[in-house]
């Protein structure tokens, strides 16, 4: 905390921060939440990333309900503290902290065994860090961020999108420093990229030794189960897996479509994605994560790209809605629909 930043605020922010994290806290369940993915970060399959693998190796099982709590807490006092020293006003910070603790999708993943409830702890970092590097620029808030951009692709390797961004925002505060000795725009770009780097080539070079060199990737899982909730059946295929998305997930489509409610809907379709990348397609004999899958997939997204954004928007949408998919109301209109 800067020597000039007022209390007041500053205790406020903390006080609520805590206050949810007391409610996360007792309100814990016993044990973390195991998924239809988890055992391929608790194994650290070959398609996963080895930074949340480490993470949950360093921390153990059974602290998981209250460590990812304890990091969210402390990521959201963060950038609430920031976003009070850059507005100069409480109301941005408590507005802030109101949008994301009233998400229960949010306050779900931090008892479960998935990389959402890490991964948007340090996307706050992340954003907490570049708000202070607007105010105060300097080599040492750079690196900070740099190092947390890192973090967050060894988490979950679609953050490498933050690089081009953040070196764009560096420079053109870079530009607005006029008067002043500032680093070039070379020296930022290599002093923003370089901290990332490292810890990126750390990662993948230790997953391609601990497989054997046999690493793979899941774009491919992620990409075909996307690509069977959207589009129609267009008729028998000679590719297997073509055919699969065109006919046997037709049901699939189906089914989610005639969803009576939003809060059904949303349901099955997190949970029809999640199997198609796994369960339900081994259960064809189909591999989702093979090169054949993924061709397949993306042949089909070029082919509805309306769909295809329209699904995109929908699990943006249900991310930030309010509202909980195990209370009575929900719980009722999914039984009335099976």
């Amino acid at each position: 905390m800067d020597l000039h930043t007022p209390l007041h605020p500053t205790i406020a922010i903390i006080g609520v921060c805590l206050v949810w994290y007391g409610f996360l806290f007792f309100g814990r369940p016993e044990q973390p939440i195991i998924g239809p993915d988890s055992q391929s970060y608790l194994n650290f399959f070959s398609f996963r990333s080895a930074g949340y693998p480490a993470f949950l190796n360093i921390i153990t099982l059974s602290m998981v309900t209250w460590v990812q709590p304890l990091l969210a807490a402390v990521s959201l006092a963060y950038l609430s503290q920031q976003t009070y020293l850059l507005t100069k006003s409480i109301i941005a910070p408590l507005l802030l902290i109101i949008l994301i603790i009233a998400n229960y999708r949010f306050n779900s993943y931090h008892y479960s065994v998935f990389t959402e409830s890490i991964y948007m702890s340090i996307l706050m970092l992340i954003m907490g860090s570049w708000i202070r590097y607007s105010i105060k620029r300097n080599l040492m808030n750079l690196v900070v961020t740099s190092i947390l951009i890192g973090l967050a692709i060894t988490i979950r390797p679609a953050a490498i999108f933050l690089v081009p961004l953040l070196i764009v925002l560096f420079s053109l505060r870079t530009e607005r420093h006029s008067g002043k000795k500032h680093l070039g725009a070379k020296t930022l770009f290599m002093v923003a990229l370089i901290p990332a780097l490292i810890l990126v080539a750390f990662e993948r070079t230790f997953s391609y030794y601990w497989h054997d060199k046999n690493t793979t990737s899941l774009l491919g899982r992620h990409l075909f189960a996307k690509a069977a909730l959207i589009g129609e059946n267009q008729g028998e295929s000679s590719d297997v897996y073509e055919n699969a998305l065109n006919k046997e997930f037709e049901a699939v489509r189906t089914f989610i479509r005639n969803a009576p409610e939003f809060s059904v809907k949303n349901r099955f379709v997190a949970e029809y994605e999640v199997c198609i990348q796994y369960e339900c397609s081994a259960e064809l004999g189909l591999e989702a994560g093979s090169t054949e899958a993924r061709n397949a997939a993306i042949e089909r997204i070029a082919r509805y790209p309306i769909d295809y954004m329209q699904l995109a928007f929908f699990n943006f949408r249900s991310f930030w809605t309010i509202y909980s998919p195990d209370s009575k109301n929900a719980s009722q209109s999914i039984n009335q629909y099976l």
